[in-house]
This record gives structure tokens, C-alpha cells and sequence, in this order.
């Protein structure tokens, strides 16, 4: 529209003579007055000057004769543009040297001081003048539009430089912002509908708030256009009034939250302006869905989160992030697209944090919301876990600590960051906040100090979710490749083993478990850090299940080994386990401690010697006839625990193994075996358990190879013969060789004998077959043996039926042989304990 001042200049009104006869121009009319009159009229025009292009507003607002403003004030340029091209000025106007008064000719002359008195006469008159010539605005901000026609240019006049400054420090500068503050002041009387019920009261209340923000739109424009500081304390009225929920949704609606993204998003906005912007950004989004749709829409996210940037601004910008992320899944999805973890990051590991630390917790439930997310443990920086734990040793009280480490915590659930921290010197970091939350929140504190419930549960948790955490890690292969034997931390887990929190233990024992998956490590623990013996002590003092429980399984993979099995024999740990294998209200201790004597057993003759030799060597006690031996198989007689007596079983079979195997280093001699069967008549029965039992088919197939084996020793194979004089078993036998039940083969008119036929492996043949097969094998290798060994003491009928079964069974004769058994495994120890557990998770099979 070209420049405002240039288009009002020659705007000279005609006016009438009293007698209306004789038309006169406004400077003999009014010669003293008319100076006043045209410069303020300046003012006026431009004032009334409209906010878009006419082409814009359209044929609704430009028809003549609607006796608009707008059409009044068309016609008055139109006419001055006439009167300009056609006379010269109707006055010229001089200024004194000292540029404080304007002269027109002799008549008439105006100081500065005069002009400023008349200017203030006009504001406080503003209501009638309102009213009755500027019905589309307020009149108050009429000292911006000075300042938006000076600041059109810098002034070189001097008399509108001293204009400017005495608009700003006169009293009247203090009036208009009253005036401002005034009109967008949202007060909680404003508007309010009549009693009512329901949700027509809220629509009409909603209704009447978004036509009240909408009367605002077109002052609050004029401000944007002339003055941020006007402008900024428009905008904190406006946020003070969003802090009250009522006018969120009406603010979202009206556009105003629009025009405010507007803003936040405009380079070059001074601090004052840009915090009360913020401030009503968060405050309409908190809990209000609609906003935050808008802001998302908009992408005004990437907008905020990049004022994290600017330290003054930072209290402001965390809750607004807050309120747009919090329970609002669109918004914490695209704050995780738009890497907000990165910049949070860079935020709190930036040299000025400490000054706004006060909104870590803020930052830290930022973090939680964007983890939530499935493409954010990709997209998160790897160092952020690194940068939370480091703030967490410096926490300035416990809710910062727990906020701090629960979101590290939560980051370590995802492997990624798992493998970044075994490689960081951050992990012995970890477990020092561990000991930390001990020593700092709980024993330094006084009586009075004491920790409340919930403060103690909440970090119970977090403990509980670390130390899960670090089980994970303590299994990953990065963990074992990145720390030795003699490595700070496993220095530091080794003293926890001493400690008298169970916690600590705890992790130390599952973490020490699970680096033990090895030869070369399990026999470094035992030979040169000589862990074996604190957990040696945990069993014997120890009265919490839970740490016996893994000291038990760390003890269990340290037992692997063949070289650890004597050293660990010759430190009494077979003698401190008889009383927890009666722990029968344990059921998961009892099986662990079962599990890991049967451990020190397999393939080690002086622990079976030890563990069969009498409690006492006095002849006259009677603990002479007592052992280990005899102790398991007292307890499985008793134990109604199927997982309890099944390990006895294994065991049991583990010593029967030893003593009829020839390729131990230490071989037991033939009258120590005689021994051992002759006190303990009863060890059959546990091995019959393992052959009628279905629930674990490898322990049957062990049960049938290591009676294969004891078949061969004249020790062994009455123990054998006594366990076929159970009906249950040589049906089992039947069944096995014969491939039919009892019934079917009571039934055949006479034996189908196989002779010269060769066995031929069914197509299509399964594991679980070839399992059968071999336990088959097995089985007829045991016949064999019993006909060969004990045919001459057998009852006539009975050795018939072995006979048969023999001959049913002889064209596998060929392909006897002892069933190899399986590998033990290395247990991976976990942070939950499963005592009511069927699965046989405490076992190596």
C-alpha cells in the first residue's frame, strides 16, 4: 500500500462556514487549531489503515454505502489523492534551529510540550473517542501506532526522535500498558454461562471463551506489528489466563494457539516475548489432546525442542516438551523420530547444566516417554546411559537419584546399550551406585531421616530392575571377553559375596555364575581367587533363600570342571551339603543342593569315596554305618518331591557309574565297591524311579546305561537282579525290547524268534526314536548280562522269560554298546527364582 505517511500527507477535510454559504478550507476556518488537527490526523489514518490487502477483504467489507469505516476512510484518500494532484499545500509549516517548535507563518506556532499534553488529553478521553470513531479497535494502543510509523524508518527530524522518547517515559507509556494488560486479561469470571447442567453449560461456556479470544485476534496483531514489549505482556496476560484449564480448548479453537506457534517459530523474538509464548504453549497442551494434535500437526516440536539451545529459555521449554509428550502417543512417537533423546542428551551433558538441574527429573521422564517407542533403542545416542549414571552419583536428593537411574535402567533393558556399557569403564560405575544406595540413603541417615515407605519401596525396585539388568549383562559374550579373573570388577563382586546385604550377594553370585561358563574361568576362580570358599560360607551361615539359592548355582557351574571337583571336595563342600538336602519346605534349595552333589560326583572317584565313606570311624558309634549315601536315600524314601527324588536318583546313578566304570583315574578297588553296595541294599530304588518315571525320558535313558554298566561288576549285578524282581520294571524291559505290551505278548500262541533277520531303521525316523533305540540296546545288553552272570540262581519260569526276551532281542546283539552320555552344560543363572518350577532348571542334562 505504499508508505502510510506519503498516502495521508495532503488529506485536507473542507468544512463550512456558519452562515453554510460560503465553503472554507480548514486553515482559515480554524487557523490555530488546523497545525494540531493535520498532524494528529496522521495518526488517525494510519491507525484506520487496514490489516490486509483490499483484494483480500472482498466485495462483504468494500461496498459503497455501507458507511464502514473502512468505506469512509477509502473515500477520504481517494479524495486527498484528488486534492493532491490538483492544489499545492494548503500551508507550509517551519521549524526553530533548536528543533522544539513548529511555525505556520505568523499565526500560529506549537512547542513539543503542547503537542505531548494534547496527545495525553486524547487518551484519557479514549472510551467516548472509542466509541465513537474507531468502533473496530481500541483506542489505548495508540502509542504503537507511532512507533510503527517511526520505526518505519529511523527518524531524522529531530522533533519526531523527541516524540519517541517522550512516549516511552512520559506517564503516558504506563497508561497504555495498562490499558493492554487490562484488555487481555482472562479473568475466571470471564465469560461464564448462567446455572445449567450437563454438557450444554460446557458448550456454551467453551462457545462464549473462543468468541471472547476472537474479539482479541485483531489487537493482538497490531501489537505483533509494532512492539515486543507490548506484545510480551499481551502474551503473559494470555498465559496467566491458560493456566486455567476452561480456556485451553476455547485458545486451540480460536486460533490463538495458532498465531502463537506462529510466533515461537520466528527468529529474532527477545527472551520476554518468547518465554510467555512458551508458557502458553505448555499450558494449553497440558492434559488437553486437541492442542496437542495441533502442535504435532504443525510440527512446531522440532521448534521447542530446539530452544533447548538457549539457557535462559530451558525452564520453559522442559515442562512445554512435558506437556505435549505426556500420555500422548502421536507426540512422544515424533519426539523420538525428531531425536529429542539425542537433545536431551546434549542438554544434560552440556558444561551448564547445573544451573538448570532442578529439571532433571523433567528430562528423565521425557527420556521414559520417548523409550516407549520402538524404533527409539535404535535411534537414542549409545552415551546416554553413561550421562544419566554419571548425574546419578552427583543426585542432590533421593527422588532426583531414583528418577536418574530408573531411566538408565530402562535404557539397559535393550541390548544395544547392554554391549556399549560392558565396553565403557561406566559398568564398574553401576555396580558402585548399587553400594551407593545403601550407604548414602539408608545407613547415613539419621533417626529422624529415616526412609518412609514408599521412598523404600521405590528404590527396592529400582535395585531389584538393576540387578536384572546386570544378570543380563554378566551372560552376554562381550561381558566375558572385556573382564579377567583379576579385573577391578570382579574384585568387587568377589567382596560382595562377604556382604551383609543379600542384594549384593545376590548379584554377585549371578554375575560370578554366569562369567563361570567356562573351563579356563571356572578353574581361575577356584585355583587363584579361591571364590568357592565366601560361598562355601554363604551356605553355612546364610538364612536367605533367595542367596543360597544362587550360591548353590554359582557353585554348581564352578563344579564343572573336572580339576575343581577335588579342589572343591578337599575344602568339605560335600560335608556342608547333607543339611540342606532335607530342606523340604525349600523344594528349589533341596534340588539345588541335590544337584550340585550330584555335580562333584560325575567322574570323580575321591568324592564318591568320600561321600560313601562312614560318618564316623569310631566301631562303636553308630554313625559307622552311616553316610552320605545312605542320608540321600533316606531322603528320597521319605520325599514326596518328584524333582527332589529324581536328582537323588541321578546321583545315586552318578556313584554307581563311578564305581563300575574302569576309566577313572583314581579306581576304587574291588572291596570298597562291596562295601558301598552292601550298606546301602536299598540303592535300587531310587534307580527304579528313573526307569518307571515319564516325565524326563533322558533321565530313563541314563537309569538304562547305568544299569548297562553295573550289570558288568559282580557288585553291581545283584543290585541289578534285585531291581528286575519288581514287576514294574521287567515289564518295562518287555515293553522295551519287545516293542509290545505285556497283554499283547501274553496273548501270542509262541515266540516269534528273529534269528538272522537284521534290524532295519524304520523311514522317517525320529529323534525321539533313536532315543528308544538306544535304550533298547541297553536293555538287551542287560539281559544278557543277567543270563551270563546270574542264570544258575533264577526260578525256572523266570529265567524262561529272559531267555525269550534275549532271543526277541538278539539280532541287536551285534550292535550293543554303552549309551554315551550327554555333556554337561554350564547353567545361565537368572535374577528370578522359579520354586515351583517343573522343568528341571537347576540340572545339567
Amino acid at each position: 500500500m505504499g508508505n502510510p505517511v506519503q498516502q495521508t500527507m495532503y488529506l485536507t477535510p473542507e468544512l463550512w462556514a456558519p452562515a453554510y454559504s460560503v465553503r472554507l478550507s480548514a486553515t482559515k476556518y480554524t487557523p490555530c487549531l488546523s497545525g494540531l488537527i493535520y498532524v494528529q490526523r496522521l495518526l488517525f489514518l494510519e491507525y484506520a489503515l487496514p490489516l490486509r490487502a483490499y483484494p483480500y477483504l472482498g466485495a462483504t467489507d468494500m461496498i459503497t454505502g455501507s458507511q464502514s469505516p473502512l468505506e469512509e476512510f477509502q473515500s477520504l484518500r481517494d479524495f486527498g489523492r484528488v486534492v493532491a494532484r490538483a492544489d499545492a499545500p494548503a500551508f507550509l509549516l517551519r521549524w526553530s534551529d533548536d528543533g522544539e517548535t513548529v511555525f505556520y507563518g505568523d499565526k500560529f506556532h506549537l512547542t513539543l510540550k503542547r503537542f505531548l499534553l494534547n496527545l495525553c488529553g486524547l487518551l484519557n478521553a479514549k472510551g467516548d473517542i472509542q466509541k465513537q470513531l474507531i468502533e473496530q479497535a481500541p483506542f489505548a494502543t495508540l502509542p504503537l501506532l507511532i512507533f510503527k510509523v517511526l520505526e518505519i524508518s529511523e527518524p531524522k527530524i529531530l522533533f519526531l526522535k523527541y516524540l519517541k522518547a517522550e512516549l516511552i517515559s512520559r506517564p503516558g507509556s504506563s497508561k497504555t500498558m495498562d490499558a493492554i494488560l487490562e484488555l487481555f486479561s482472562l479473568y475466571e469470571t470471564d465469560p461464564m454461562v448462567g446455572e445449567g447442567k450437563g454438557d450444554l453449560v460446557d458448550l456454551l461456556d467453551q462457545q462464549l471463551r473462543t468468541d471472547r479470544l476472537r474479539s482479541l485476534t485483531l489487537p493482538l496483531d497490531q501489537l505483533w506489528w509494532s512492539d515486543q514489549v507490548y506484545m510480551a505482556a499481551a502474551a503473559e496476560k494470555l498465559a496467566d489466563g491458560s493456566m486455567d484449564s476452561r480456556w485451553r480448548i476455547p485458545m486451540g479453537i480460536s486460533g490463538l494457539l495458532d498465531a502463537f506457534l506462529m510466533i515461537v517459530a520466528t527468529e529474532g523474538i527477545h527472551n520476554s516475548l518468547m518465554i510467555h509464548v512458551l508458557r502458553l504453549i505448555g499450558n494449553t497442551c497440558a492434559d488437553t489432546d486437541e492442542n496437542r494434535a495441533r502442535v504435532v500437526a504443525k510440527g512446531s516440536l522440532q521448534v521447542v525442542m530446539n530452544l533447548l539451545k538457549d539457557k535462559s529459555l530451558v525452564p520453559f521449554v522442559i515442562p512445554v516438551l512435558f506437556n505435549i509428550c505426556f500420555d500422548y502417543e502421536p507426540a512422544q512417537k515424533q519426539a523420538s523420530n525428531l531425536h529429542l533423546s539425542t537433545a536431551l542428551a546434549r542438554f544434560i551433558t552440556d558444561p551448564g547444566f547445573e544451573e538448570n538441574r532442578q529439571f532433571l527429573r523433567f528430562t528423565c521422564k521425557l527420556l521414559d516417554m520417548v523409550l516407549i517407542q520402538p524404533d527409539e533403542p535404535l535411534l537414542a545416542p549409545k552415551g546416554i546411559v553413561e550421562a544419566l549414571l554419571s548425574l546419578a552419583i552427583s543426585a542432590r536428593d533421593l527422588d532426583e537419584f531414583i528418577a536418574v537411574v530408573s531411566s538408565a535402567t530402562k535404557y539397559l533393558q535393550h541390548t544395544r546399550f547392554q554391549v556399549a556399557l560392558c565396553s565403557s569403564t561406566t559398568l564398574h560405575a553401576t555396580l558402585r551406585l548399587l553400594l551407593l544406595s545403601y550407604t548414602r540413603y539408608e545407613e547415613n541417615l539419621d533417626e529422624a531421616d529415616t526412609l518412609d515407605e514408599k521412598e523404600n519401596r521405590r528404590l527396592c525396585i529400582w535395585r531389584e530392575d538393576m540387578s536384572h539388568v546386570l544378570s543380563h549383562i554378566s551372560a552376554l559374550p562381550e561381558f566375558a571377553a572385556s573382564y579377567l579373573v583379576n579385573s577391578a570388577i570382579l574384585l568387587l563382586l568377589q567382596n560382595w559375596l562377604s556382604s551383609l546385604r543379600p542384594q549384593l550377594q545376590i548379584l554377585a553370585c549371578i554375575m560370578l555364575g554366569n562369567l563361570a561358563r567356562s573351563n579356563e574361568v571356572c578353574e581361575g576362580f577356584v585355583h587363584k581367587s579361591g571364590i568357592h570358599k565366601p560361598l562355601m560360607n554363604i551356605l553355612a551361615t546364610a538364612t536367605n533363600s533367595r542367596v543360597l539359592y544362587y550360591a548353590l548355582g554359582c557353585l554348581t557351574n564352578l563344579a564343572i570342571p573336572p580339576r575343581n571337583k577335588t579342589e572343591l571336595g578337599k575344602a568339605g563342600l560335600l560335608g556342608q551339603l547333607p543339611h540342606l538336602w532335607s530342606v523340604h519346605t525349600l523344594p528349589h534349595i533341596q534340588s539345588s543342593a541335590i544337584s550340585l552333589t550330584r555335580q562333584l560326583l560325575i567322574g570323580n572317584s575321591p568324592n564318591v569315596l568320600r561321600i560313601s565313606a562312614p560318618l564316623s570311624n569310631d566301631p562303636d558309634s553308630p554313625a559307622t554305618e552311616k553316610s552320605g549315601l545312605s542320608a540321600l536315600i533316606s531322603i528320597f524314601m521319605r520325599s514326596n518331591a518328584d524333582l527332589a527324588r529324581m536328582e537323588i536318583a541321578r546321583a545315586l546313578a552318578t556313584v554307581c557309574q563311578v564305581l563300575a566304570s574302569d576309566t577313572s583315574p583314581y579306581k576304587i578297588n574291588q572291596t570298597r565297591r562291596r562295601e558301598v553296595f552292601e550298606r546301602n541294599r536299598d540303592i535300587g530304588v531310587p534307580l527304579c524311579f528313573m526307569l518307571l518315571q515319564e516325565k524326563w525320558p533322558i533321565v530313563r535313558s541314563e537309569g538304562w546305561f547305568v544299569l548297562a554298566l553295573l550289570v558288568h561288576t559282580d557288585e553291581g549285578v545283584q543290585c541289578v537282579a534285585d531291581i528286575m524282581h519288581d514287576m514294574d520294571v521287567f515289564i518295562l524291559v518287555m515293553e522295551l525290547i519287545t516293542k509290545k505290551t505285556f497283554i499283547e505278548r501274553m496273548t501270542l500262541p509262541a515266540v516269534v524268534k528273529l534269528a538272522g533277520m537284521s534290524p532295519q531303521q524304520p523311514e522317517g525316523e525320529t529323534k525321539e526314536d533313536e532315543t528308544t533305540r538306544v535304550d533298547r540296546e541297553n536293555a538287551i545288553v542287560l539281559v544278557s548280562e543277567l543270563l551270563k552272570r546270574r542264570a544258575s540262581t533264577m526260578a525256572l519260569l523266570r529265567r524262561t522269560e529272559f531267555e525269550n526276551l534275549f532271543l526277541d532281542g538278539g539280532s541287536l546283539l551285534r550292535l550293543r554298546r554303552p549309551v554315551v552320555e550327554c555333556d554337561v552344560g554350564y547353567i545361565t543363572l537368572s535374577s528370578v527364582i522359579s520354586a515351583d518350577s517343573k522343568e528341571l532348571a537347576t540340572t545339567n542334562l
